[in-house]
């Protein structure tokens, strides 16, 4: 059985755009951001500025770097984007911290309803992801208890300590800046949720009002730590919850962590390989389907033979949405993230929708075999040195992308060093004059 369904039919399926900023694959990152959804594109701006004697020491040991720049940072372990602020609080006026539990309700297919229990009674709560306008949206139905941006971070807060607050948040398009976007749809059934949005400090309220609230620190923490605690997804009737690589029914459980992952709800059923698990929307065109059949098992088998076998106990994950774009456009997205999760979404004008050209087979290949190649070069081995070097991990993955594509028949001899040429030129071209 191929990877991909036969494709369904598609009732008001309208296209629409993801929101997520144009870029190409490689970006410097600093320490700890996580590595979000990216976007080819032509545009490129570069950033992040390798040393010569880097690029050099680089270019001899991966013999290409692809240093076209993104918005969205590099993969890493996922801490708190923006350092909230912060008020500084001795070991011993520190109160214990309560614990959190988050039951996560798919309550109709464009909303979820979160309950946050806590263990004692707070005022205020910090989002450990942001501040991100995609809260906008989100609303808080506890009474006596309201939503608080600062430049820093998102907050709920109440008029006197609770226990609990209650969250309706509603599907939306939105991709934030430098972070996963929170939710995906597939056309025909089910979506995506980033279980990390959910994740929470203890905030405090120095003002009476708690119109400026602030994340206190112990004197031994330099950053923000999260409520230990658990996250429920519950699915709606008929639905099956899927999280960290495989399903698990109609309700699972999950240690709530700042770097999440995404949780699938729907009743998609998951096409397995012999090397993964995926699912993948019904709503691809015809030609899109079969590249994905052909090109996936072979880059997996191709990756696991030269760089080792992934030895988790259970095969990666991958998802992959599909959306019509009004007008002519096209638009290729994708991330990984532990633990072995990768997303792809493709999302293409009607231009596209009947034939495949060869220029957007190149670029489905080229964003199919870099995403890949991270669950390798990220999750699998890391680099040494300064994890910030985005330049590194992205220039890296693109180097085995042309490489994997060259080894399958996908680049010829010409493409491929076409393709090496180009990388080395933008990366000599963005050192300017350093």
């Amino acid at each position: 059985q191929g990877l991909v369904s036969p494709r369904a039919d598609i009732e008001g399926s309208a296209g629409r755009r993801s929101g997520v900023p144009r870029a190409s694959f490689c970006v410097p990152r600093a320490p700890g951001h996580a590595r979000y959804s990216k976007r080819m594109s032509r545009a490129s701006t570069p950033r992040g500025r390798p040393t010569l004697r880097s690029l050099a020491l680089t270019f001899l040991t991966l013999s290409a770097l692809s240093c076209r720049a993104e918005n969205p940072p590099a993969r890493a372990s996922g801490r708190a984007l923006d350092r909230p602020a912060r008020a500084a609080v001795s070991e011993e006026e520190e109160p214990s911290r309560p614990r959190l539990t988050v039951r996560c309700v798919h309550a109709a297919p464009d909303r979820w309803h979160a309950d946050l229990t806590l263990s004692r009674p707070v005022r205020a709560l910090a989002f450990l992801r942001g501040p991100h306008a995609f809260r906008d949206h989100w609303r808080v139905t506890t009474r006596g208890a309201r939503a608080v941006r600062t430049a820093d971070a998102d907050f709920v807060v109440a008029d006197a300590p609770v226990s609990s607050f209650s969250l309706e948040l509603p599907y939306g398009d939105d991709q934030p800046a430098k972070d996963y976007r929170p939710f995906y749809r597939f056309t025909d059934e089910g979506s995506l949720l980033y279980t990390g949005h959910l994740a929470l400090a203890l905030a405090d309220c120095p003002d009476r009002d708690c119109s400026r609230p602030v994340i206190p620190l112990s004197e031994s923490e330099s950053e923000p730590a999260p409520l230990d605690g658990q996250l429920t997804l519950v699915a709606a009737p008929g639905e099956t919850v899927v999280v960290r690589g495989r399903a698990r029914g109609g309700e699972v459980s999950v240690p709530l962590k700042t770097d999440g992952t995404y949780a699938y709800f729907g009743n998609l059923a998951p096409l397995e390989t012999a090397d993964l698990v995926g699912f993948v929307d019904r709503g691809f065109p015809p030609w899109l389907s079969a590249r994905f059949d052909d090109l996936l098992p072979r880059l997996f088998a191709l990756y696991g033979a030269r760089l080792g076998r992934r030895g988790e106990p259970q095969k990666p994950l991958l998802f992959a949405t599909f959306a019509r774009l009004d007008g002519q456009g096209r638009d290729l997205g994708g991330g990984v993230m532990p633990p072995g999760v990768v997303n792809f979404a493709i999302n293409l004008g009607a231009s596209y929708l009947d034939a495949m050209t060869p220029e957007l087979r190149g670029d489905v290949d080229h964003v199919v075999a870099h995403e890949v190649a991270h669950l390798w070069n990220g999750d699998l081995y890391t680099h040494q040195g300064d994890r910030s070097s985005g330049w590194m991990h992205e220039g890296s993955a693109d180097a085995l992308a042309f490489r994997a594509l060259r080894a399958l028949g996908a680049l010829d001899e010409t493409g491929y060093r076409a393709r090496l040429s180009s990388a080395l030129s933008r990366c000599v071209l963005s050192l300017g004059d350093g």
